[in-house]
């Protein structure tokens, strides 16, 4: 039943889409590469992995850890 509501939305960008004025291609590629210049990256930054995704046989979470053992208090206001 949704795809009949997106129906006319699809209709009407595929139908503006077709109905714009576009240079032919061979023009566009012309200029694309006359404009064109080469990207060269020098600096980057690298960041580690934050988590981990999948199942644990054991659990490992540490706050998991201090209730079981009796240690977790709440937060206190203030």
């Amino acid at each position: 039943m949704r795809f009949l509501t997106l129906l006319p939305i699809v209709f009407l960008s595929v139908w503006l889409i077709s109905a714009c004025d576009l240079p032919p291609a061979s023009a566009a590629s012309q200029e694309a590469d006359s404009t064109t210049r080469e990207i060269v990256l020098r600096e980057g930054l690298a960041l580690p992995p934050v988590g981990r995704a999948g199942r644990n046989a054991i659990h490992v979470d540490a706050l998991e850890a201090q209730i079981v053992a009796g240690r977790w208090s709440g937060p206190e206001s203030g």
